[in-house]
Order: C-alpha cells, then structure tokens, then sequence
C-alpha cells in the first residue's frame, strides 16, 4: 500500500495496518471505505483481496459506514498488574538492569496495564540510579 497526497494505491494480498484509525483525515478515510468494498481508490482500482487491520483507542470515533465494512471486530483487555510487571523485569534484564520484584510491582500498579508506560517508567527509573548524588 502507498499512500501517495489523498492517492491510496492497494495491490492484492497486502495487509494494510492502520494505527488510531480513529483519526484518519477525511478524504482518506472515504478511499479506504471504497477500498474496502473493492471499489476504485482514487484513479486506481483496487485488487482485492486485501486486509485492513485497524486501531483504535477511541472506536466510536470510526465513521458508522467505514466500521460496519470491518469482518471483524474485537475488544482487547489490558495487561494485568502481573503480566506488567513480568514485562517490566524482561525489560530491565535487557537494559542489564538490577531490578527487584517489588520494584516491578510499584512501576506495574503505575503503567495502568499498558507496558509501553512501564518501559518509559522503568527508563526513568534507570536514569534517576545512574544519576550522580547531588552535592
């Protein structure tokens, strides 16, 4: 897929992930609805079969016409304190980070179920240690 000006040119086969769908501009979004119905996008026709993959942080912002051509539609949960805190000890291990688990609990219980916070929390973390004591 190439998305060339307000131009979207699909060739068949192709898996099209689209990140916070949501706020997709809208000319772009009514070619990727006529995209999806295998119609012309823009100038160009459109070889199906092709997949959109699209993300959302706030689906009811999806235009109703381009939500009801998705197949598919799913609902995923957020991480639990746990599995946060697992990721947060694999990625201190990967930093060579020291990191004790009750450590990882705290930076857990404050990603909210989101490890991309954790990771930044945890790079925090290693930048305050490695910081020299003030005078």
């Amino acid at each position: 897929m190439f998305l060339i000006g307000e131009i979207l040119l699909l060739r068949g086969g192709e898996a099209v992930f689209v990140d916070e769908i949501h706020s997709v501009g809208g000319m772009t979004m009514e070619y990727l609805k006529v995209a999806m119905e295998g119609g012309k996008a823009g100038n160009h026709q459109v070889t199906p079969p092709w997949t959109l993959i699209g993300a959302s942080s706030d689906p009811g912002k999806i235009p109703l016409p381009v939500r009801d051509r998705f197949g598919l539609i799913l609902f995923l949960d957020y991480y639990t304190e746990d599995e946060t805190a697992t990721v947060t000890l694999r990625s201190a291990a990967k930093l060579n980070m020291e990191l004790q688990p009750k450590a990882a609990n705290e930076i857990a219980v404050r990603a909210r179920g989101v490890p991309r916070i954790a990771n930044r929390l945890l790079r925090r973390v290693r930048d305050f240690s490695d910081s020299p004591p003030p005078e």
